[in-house]
């Protein structure tokens, strides 16, 4: 499992919200590098989830994913609270490590699926990254993961600017 990398063509790269490892072989062919799959703690859409049979599956056709934390509210300001960022990278380091079996320093990205305002990012936002900051701070005898903001221009910007990520992802909002 590797982190996505800017040199890749997009067409190489795929973002699936569904189960795909049943096509990994095919997709392959087709000239499919990294597929980008989720990690979630409360969807409500189990196929969203990558799950650790998808995983071997996709990896063993040659495959590399890239993984995507993304609450079921990801596109909702109220949703994003140090609590929630607390939450999600606790789950997160966890799947990742137990169920996956993600390797350690590998980067989970975390998902702001909305044009965030300065004062959303600022007051909701930045406490959730300040969240999965410190969740994946604490000693657990998990591995450490890289932490990925997933989000608008503005979101990414802000996120780098505090520190409270190493890599970013911009998404398809305008912001």
């Amino acid at each position: 499992m590797v982190q996505c990398h800017r040199e890749q063509s997009m067409t190489s790269i795929i973002d699936v919200s569904s189960a795909c490892g049943s096509k990994a072989t095919a997709l392959n062919a087709a000239g499919i590098k990294t597929v980008i799959r989720y990690y979630s703690r409360d969807t409500i859409r189990p196929s969203k989830r990558l799950t650790q049979t998808e995983a071997e599956q996709l990896m063993e056709a040659g495959l590399r994913l890239c993984i995507v934390h993304e609450g079921r509210f990801g596109d909702k300001a109220a949703n994003f609270e140090r609590a929630t960022g607390v939450a999600d990278a606790m789950y997160a380091r966890t799947y990742g490590a137990s169920i996956i079996r993600q390797p350690a320093r590998s980067t989970i990205y975390f998902g702001i699926d909305f044009d965030a305002s300065t004062s959303e990012i600022r007051d909701r936002v930045i406490p959730y990254f300040q969240g999965i900051a410190d969740a994946l701070a604490a000693p657990t005898g998990e591995p450490d993961y890289m932490v990925g903001v997933y989000g608008s221009g503005a979101t990414c910007e802000a996120i780098l600017d505090a520190g409270l990520a190493e890599l970013a992802w911009l998404a398809q909002s305008t912001g």
